[in-house]
């Protein structure tokens, strides 16, 4: 239960929380006020930008605005008119990382140092990365109408006590990772990292640059900090159903689902499958944990297994019907192998061209999503694929033989009469899902078999 109480000249918005060793009951200062303007603004004109602030960044508590309105209203007499130092907090912030970003720079000579310039090429990501960030800053207008961007008088944003990362931050640093400019990635991560020590996805990025680069340990150990620091946010009072829903739980749900895909590519096996079962079992993610559970077993072996976890999820992820072939493929169901492997090249055409290390029949339209999961896929099932060429080998063979490519082709034309169809005649997605459906698959394989 939030409450409102006074410390000296200020006014803290507080909950109380239990310490679960010792068992007292703590104060957490939810938000501290220092001048009447401010609670007049968080209960006039800027009320809904102090409340979403408040409940973006304590999602599982119930915060009962009308009272802590009356009691804010109660108290604006325990506060002075103006706090200058507190006003000018965001001001004199900018104003000392100015003051030092110019004594730094004007202090460096490259042209006449040799270690200046030297320097200067070693951070030159970073530094490109921030001019860039400040053009923004110096580009962009002001707000045409103040009703859409509102503001108070305190800069809240930069009062918050987390001091979270904004999403245009966020948004950078994955417009960055598609386009695949990793040194800009590991340059960006580096810096939001150290500017806002909770951000624990800075750390997950800075992982996942290292596993582009095949350095899984220092992977893996970006990813346990990240999970360490994702922790530190994760909310107590949540049902394991909703830890996905809330925003401060996904940093530590993506660390552990890193971590399984490290250990994999270290070939640690039992800890990843362990990991696999905690994030399933304790933290509720069920679907993820099988996603990811499925290439851990193909990788070490355990053939049934990796059929069962691969074939819960191929729905979702068609994909995984690769992993499912080739676990039939060691178990010598000849049958079921290629069954499964056409349906995946039936649904993921340029993944299974990607396994097989073939080109893409022409004519095919190359999707996205079918690409991005061929190289995920050649990722996870690296070991596998490095001891088993012979069953890729037999893949190959049925890849090409005509069967299965006039299959691939049909499957293909299908889709694409779906995607020009501007009528939405439901008959077109049902003989597209047909032909790319496990019925469809068996009969090929059937006749492919028999030929």
């Amino acid at each position: 239960m939030a409450y409102v109480r006074t410390k000296g000249n200020q006014v803290l918005l507080v909950h109380g929380k239990r310490n679960a060793d010792t068992g007292s009951v703590e104060q957490e200062t939810l938000f501290t006020f220092y001048t009447k303007a401010e609670v007049q603004s968080a209960l006039g004109e800027h009320s809904k930008l102090f409340r979403d602030l408040l409940e973006h960044e304590h999602p599982t508590l119930r915060l009962d605005w009308l009272a802590i309105d009356a009691a804010l209203g109660e108290r604006l007499q325990d506060l002075p008119d103006v706090a200058p130092e507190h006003h000018n907090k965001a001001a004199a912030e900018l104003r000392s990382a100015l003051v030092e970003l110019a004594r730094v720079t004007w202090e460096l000579t490259p042209s006449s140092e040799s270690a200046a310039k030297r320097l200067i090429d070693d951070n030159r990501t970073a530094i490109t990365l921030i001019v860039e960030r400040l053009d923004e800053l110096l580009a962009a207008p002001a707000p045409e109408d103040p009703d859409l961007a509102p503001d108070s008088p305190s800069l809240w944003r930069q009062a918050r006590k987390t001091r979270s990362l904004p999403l245009e931050g966020w948004e950078q640093l994955d417009d960055l990772w598609d386009l695949g400019n990793y040194d800009e990635v590991e340059a960006l991560a580096t810096l939001l990292a150290e500017a806002f020590p909770m951000f624990a996805d800075a750390r997950s990025y800075l992982g996942l640059v290292a596993m582009k680069r095949g350095q899984f340990t220092l992977a893996l150990q970006h990813f346990q900090d990240a999970e360490a620091r994702g922790r530190r946010q994760f909310p107590r009072r949540v049902a394991k159903s909703q830890y996905w829903t809330f925003h401060n739980t996904r940093p530590f749900l993506r660390a552990i689902m890193h971590q399984i895909a490290a250990h994999n590519m270290l070939k640690q096996y039992e800890t990843a499958l362990e990991l696999c079962d905690r994030l399933g079992g304790e933290y509720g993610q069920d679907i993820s944990a099988e996603t990811l559970r499925a290439p851990v077993l193909l990788n070490c072996g355990q053939w049934r297994q990796a059929c069962q976890s691969a074939e819960r999820v191929a729905g979702l992820y068609p994909a995984h019907l690769f992993i499912a072939a080739f676990a039939w493929m060691e178990l010598l169901d000849h049958a079921s192998a290629f069954a499964h492997f056409i349906q995946g090249a039936l649904t993921f055409p340029s993944a299974a061209a990607q396994v097989l290390r073939v080109p893409v029949p022409k004519g095919f339209e190359m999707d996205a999503r079918d690409h991005d999961a061929g190289v995920a896929l050649l990722a996870d099932i690296a070991p596998y694929l490095a001891r088993h060429a012979s069953s890729v080998h037999l893949f190959g063979r049925l890849w090409a033989h005509p069967m299965v490519q006039a299959a691939l082709l049909e499957a293909e034309q299908a889709r694409r009469r779906m995607r020009v169809d501007r009528s939405g005649d439901p008959r077109l997605r049902e003989q597209s899902q047909q032909l790319q459906g496990m019925a469809h698959a068996r009969k090929v394989a059937a006749a492919v078999a028999a030929d």
